[in-house]
């Protein structure tokens, strides 16, 4: 965007600024109980690093976040806040990254302020930034990718700037061997570029380099690793994820997201421009800067609707944010880039310093009004995400005061028992396949209990030696939903985890 950018040191100043609201608006989350899926990622890094390959294949995670954070422990600990610190770390990068990415872009300081801080107040966000899970890495890549993307926009070909095209690249094979279901969003940044380039200089960019060749290679060598690792087994595995991530009714693609205040209301206040504007400043260059915002406003309604195209058509299930969060990073992007878009169109000395903050006030505004985050900044404790279960309190109070010789039956709720809670599971050959079912109590709560996994049932699938020994079921489930299921009312909760005192009813034991 044609516009004198703001001195690099102030811009930089402003992007830690938001690295550090980002930072501070996430520690006080940090402090709760690890619940399911974070027990399985600090499970993974429990141990030697040469666990770390095994443990995160048999749950379907790709390796390579779990090496970074088994490094991250070995350095720091391993307590709640020192291994999600980890996350809170990369989504506040991103946010520096968009903030600095998007003010040199437009030129506009409130631009970057703007993106930067939609992605650090946002509840998904938020949630994704506390939990101990690759999808705030994910974040991160996916806030370089786009600022890579907008930079290469004025290009004339690949070759132009052929750093930046390749890290470009590189920057989206990182995130997908991270989670491979950031592609289905990712990869439309690159495709768009090409597409735009085969259409200002067709011979230009047919002109095959070592770079590319190399880029290619690159490639093939990612995809197949990872089918290797994990996507092979996943593909074959995918009907387990039909229980939470299929899409049943078009109305979901309107609820995923925060659509008015992420898109449509800087979408619509930007088309305002040329009315509140009467000179219309026609003249101005529509590109690279209008396909940009156009860009950026298409790919985030086109990557989620064909996500839930292939889940409600039962190609594969991924109808959860979490497969494609690298959506969040474009639409902040949108917002701020909307702001500097503005400034460049309308006139005047006063009037685009006037219509930028307006239009600020108004999308934070808006964003506020639908998520309520600075309104929970008052409440007491100020933690903008809570989990509610507490796993760890209820596993310290099982090795407190159940006996030693207790037996555990543990439902989780994996979807993965499902299909491997069978008489087989306990053969030899799937000591694995045991090991990760009953994972909640042997990572950083251990409990020394002799633990068997169970269905929600709550019924073992082998014979107990010995009937009269003290059990207690352990089920990630609401005090209210335990007693039903196991007929009692001595039970006891722990948020949404709760534990199923021992009775002399023998209906628990398979006889």
């Amino acid at each position: 965007m044609d516009r004198q950018p703001p001195r690099a040191w102030f811009t930089l100043l402003i992007s830690l600024s938001v690295f550090t609201i980002a930072v501070f608006l996430r520690l006080p989350s940090c402090y709760e109980s690890l619940w399911l899926d974070e027990l399985h990622s600090a499970w993974i890094i429990a141990d030697g690093v040469g666990s770390v390959y095994q443990r995160a294949v048999i749950g379907h995670q790709s390796p390579c976040y779990y090496l970074q954070l088994w490094a991250w422990k070995q350095v720091l600990g391993d307590s709640e806040l020192i291994l999600r610190l980890n996350s809170v770390l990369w989504v506040a990068s991103g946010c520096s990254v968009i903030t600095y990415g998007i003010t040199r872009w437009t030129s506009s300081l409130l631009a970057g302020l703007v993106s930067g801080l939609i992605l650090a107040v946002e509840e998904n966000s938020l949630f994704f930034g506390t939990e101990l899970r690759p999808f705030a890495l994910v974040i991160l890549c996916s806030s370089f990718a786009i600022i890579l993307f907008l930079r290469l926009l004025s290009s004339e070909s690949r070759h132009q700037r052929p750093h930046a095209w390749f890290f470009l690249i590189v920057t989206i094979l990182f995130s997908t061997i991270c989670q491979p279901t950031s592609l289905g969003v990712l990869a439309w940044l690159p495709l768009g570029l090409c597409a735009i380039w085969l259409n200002r200089s067709p011979g230009e960019f047919r002109r095959i380099t070592w770079l590319d060749a190399a880029l290619i290679l690159i490639t093939l060598l990612a995809i197949l690793m990872l089918w290797q690792m994990t996507l092979g087994q996943s593909w074959a595995e995918k009907s387990m994820w039909g229980s939470f991530a299929t899409a049943t009714h078009w109305q979901q693609i309107c609820t995923i997201w925060d659509w008015p205040s992420l898109l449509l209301i800087p979408l619509i206040l930007l088309l305002l421009i040329p009315i509140i504007d009467s000179r219309k400043q026609s003249h101005l260059p529509h590109s690279p800067s209008l396909i940009g915002l156009i860009f950026l406003a298409t790919l985030p309604l086109l990557a989620t609707t064909v996500y839930w195209c292939l889940s409600s058509f039962e190609v594969v299930p991924i109808w959860h944010r979490r497969y494609f969060i690298a959506v969040l990073p474009v639409l902040a992007c949108f917002g701020g880039s909307c702001i500097g878009y503005a400034q460049i169109k309308i006139a005047g000395t006063k009037k685009p310093t006037l219509a930028g903050l307006a239009l600020a006030i108004t999308i934070l505004f808006c964003l506020e009004v639908q998520q309520r985050t600075w309104r929970r900044l008052q409440l007491s404790p100020v933690a903008l995400v809570v989990r509610g279960e507490d796993w760890r309190t209820a596993i310290e109070w099982l090795q407190r005061e159940s006996e030693p010789e207790s037996l555990i039956l543990l439902d989780s709720g994996l979807i993965e028992g499902q299909s491997w809670i069978t008489p087989q599971l306990f053969e030899s050959e799937n000591t694995a396949k045991l090991e990760y079912l009953c994972f909640p109590l042997h990572g950083p709560y251990p409990l020394d209990r002799e633990v068997i996994p169970v269905g929600p049932t709550f019924q073992p699938v082998i014979p107990l030696a010995d009937g009269n020994r003290p059990t207690y079921i352990l089920t990630r489930n609401t005090i209210g939903i335990a007693r039903l299921r196991a007929a009692t009312e001595e039970v006891m909760g722990f948020g949404r985890v709760a534990i199923v005192l021992p009775t002399n009813r023998t209906s628990l034991h398979t006889q």
